[in-house]
Parts: structure tokens; sequence; C-alpha cells
């Protein structure tokens, strides 16, 4: 991933069905830092997010996390940690 990276699909596996699940998020710590959560939509075992303008603004290592609420468990994916770079600007 690039910084300013825009429509890139973020998928994040729980291992188990979460097609029911009431909440379902990806939760991120930048390099600064800095932390949120971004609103994602649940799909078999994954949690997706589409980035926009504006998510991807810092270049470095992010740790993202799904967390996901369904009507018998609440809880959270592994950590994973991506790598974004710089854009060559022309």
């Amino acid at each position: 991933m690039q910084k300013g990276d825009v429509g890139t699909v973020i998928a994040l596996d729980t291992s188990i069905d979460i097609s029911t699940a009431s909440t379902a998020e990806i939760k991120y710590k930048k390099p600064s830092g800095a932390t949120g959560t971004w609103v994602g939509s649940a799909s078999d075992t994954e949690v997706q997010y589409t980035t926009i303008s504006g998510d991807i603004n810092e270049v470095g290592i992010w740790s993202l996390q799904a967390h996901v609420v369904l009507a018998a468990w609440n809880g959270y994916s592994s950590i994973v940690d991506v790598t974004v770079g710089e854009q060559i600007l022309i």
C-alpha cells in the first residue's frame, strides 16, 4: 500500500463466520502512534474496508486489527502490520 491510496480494499480474516455481525470494523494504529477506527463490512470470515481520500496519510508501519460483535461473541482478529510506502510524484 502507498501513502494516498484510494479504493484499496483492506480485508482482515477472523477465522470464523461473521456474516451476521452487528459490528464489523478495523482498528488502526499509524506510524505516528495515532489510532482510529474504520467502519467495515462483514463478508464470510473477513472484515473489509475500502480506503477513501485521507485515510492512508502516513508512511511507515501501520498496525491493523478487525473488531467484530456477534450475538454470542465480541472479539478481535490478530494484529496485522502493513508497510505503507511513499509515492513517486511527477
